[in-house]
């Protein structure tokens, strides 16, 4: 059931997509590296387009190394924005219990083809991790962005700790 009753225009089954050219690289766990015959030939890692998918699930997540990472997101049709939704497993269901993985601050950005590609800031924001799983933000951009239809956002995200990877649901 959407718990945010609003239209998801960054939603695969809807047409969005995720342009790779203009996301972080995905974190590479070797534990998770299938191995026959001693050599290692299939890491089992989840793309970046899972975050455009509703399944909100342990394991079920994208990840990227580092501190922060980015994607940029095909929406399904241009929009003009009003929020951003982020959805992120509880502690309750996460297997260590744990969910320190959780994005904290993140920062959108629209781009429209009339800007020739230049990202025009929408918002930075703070997922409450110990907050509701489904979290929602008012825009907070400049109000004749709500003007320029979008057709990509980019999505930056920093976790809550500083450790090697992060995992971005929808």
């Amino acid at each position: 059931e959407d718990q945010v009753e609003m239209a998801d225009y960054a939603l695969k089954s809807a047409g969005a997509s995720i342009i790779e050219a203009g996301t972080s690289e995905s974190y590479k766990n070797n534990k998770a590296k299938l191995y026959w015959h001693g050599i290692g030939f299939l890491n089992h890692e989840m793309p970046p387009d899972i975050i455009l998918q509703p399944d909100v699930y342990p394991g079920k997540c994208w990840a990227f190394p580092g501190s922060q990472g980015h994607t940029l997101i095909k929406l399904a049709t241009k929009i003009i924005p009003t929020a951003v939704t982020m959805e992120h497993i509880s502690e309750k269901v996460s297997p260590s219990g744990n969910i320190s993985s959780a994005p904290k601050e993140f920062s959108v950005y629209g781009i429209t083809k009339k800007c020739e590609g230049e990202e025009i800031f929408l918002g930075q924001f703070i997922y409450n991790k110990t907050g509701t799983t489904v979290q929602t933000f008012e825009l907070q951009g400049p109000w004749h962005t709500r003007q320029a239809h979008l057709e990509e956002l980019v999505q930056k995200a920093m976790p809550h700790v500083q450790n090697i990877q992060e995992c971005l649901f929808s």
